[in-house]
């Protein structure tokens, strides 16, 4: 929670101080394409994960030696499927919102002061997509790492 919210709120609060602009859409946008498709296969790869893990369970269950099983995994695994869908969503908005806002000229035409607390608040998007990615990265990891290791029950 610590980094995908207040870490944001500083990032994009020092680029309003310091007068950090955003630049080069184009490749904001092309970078972010690629982003929401690893994305997307990372969501189809997390579905499968909780579809076979599920059916192992299943067959323990039929055999009768599935005791005491460990609810981690599966709780790891949803929470990494909603975190992933989560940020395929953002990068997608952010995406589509940059590509209509390069396309139209509309930063240009902002005076200012709008478009330091745009570029600000695309900071702190970027710096919250980040740490959304991070943290699914981290519960990947942590599910696999049980799963490795056959953790299964308690």
């Amino acid at each position: 929670m610590f980094w995908e919210v207040f870490v944001p709120i500083v990032v994009a609060s020092v680029g309003f101080i310091f007068n950090i602009r955003v630049s080069n859409a184009d490749i904001i946008v092309s970078a972010l394409g690629v982003l929401g498709g690893l994305l997307f296969a990372h969501a189809i790869f997390v579905f499968d994960l909780r579809m076979n893990y599920m059916h192992v369970i299943g067959e323990r269950l039929k055999r009768g030696d599935a005791d005491g099983e460990n609810l981690t995994v599966p709780m790891l695994i949803d929470d990494m499927f909603s975190g992933v869908v989560y940020s395929s969503a953002l990068s997608l908005l952010v995406t589509m919102l940059t590509a209509l806002a390069s396309s139209y000229g509309w930063y240009g035409m902002l005076c200012n002061v709008l478009q330091r607390i745009v570029s600000a608040m695309f900071i702190g998007v970027m710096a919250h997509l980040a740490a959304c990615i991070w943290r699914v990265l981290k519960l990947t990891s942590n599910a696999y790492g049980l799963l490795r290791r056959g953790h299964f029950s308690e």
